[in-house]
């Protein structure tokens, strides 16, 4: 079937829009494909996703200079870091909370990823219920 005068072309600003996401993708794609959501359930401040030992935290916005989730029963946090390498200060309370200190600014404006590395599969915590 022939193109015709009917047919629309995608937009400039969603190509850009696109263009935007495939840049993302390139770097963060591993904490997307592939993966499960949870342990955590969204909120506007953050997301998470896991594979494997690790857990991926999407941070959306910074809201303190850290950032407090639940605790994780019977997991040790062994690592913790952005997806560009650079560390992240952990501290864990066993059955109280995780905390990640957060940089003065995010590494990336629309979704930063930290990576958690555990002593154990991540895919086999159960959802954690705030």
């Amino acid at each position: 079937m022939p193109f015709g005068p009917e047919v629309k072309i995608i937009e400039e600003r969603q190509q850009q829009r696109l263009k935007e996401i495939g840049v993302w993708l390139s770097q963060y794609g591993n904490a997307i494909y592939g993966t499960k959501g949870g342990p955590y359930p969204s909120t506007a401040e953050y997301a998470s996703t896991r594979k494997g030992t690790r857990i991926f935290i999407h941070v959306f916005a910074k809201k303190s200079a850290a950032l407090e989730l639940p605790a994780l029963p019977g997991v040790r946090v062994q690592k913790a870091y952005f997806m560009n390498g650079n560390p992240v200060k952990v501290n864990q309370q066993p059955g109280h909370s995780i905390t990640l200190d957060l940089p003065e600014t995010l590494p990336d404006k629309i979704s930063s990823v930290i990576v958690l590395e555990l002593d154990r599969n991540a895919e086999q915590i159960p959802i954690i219920e705030n």
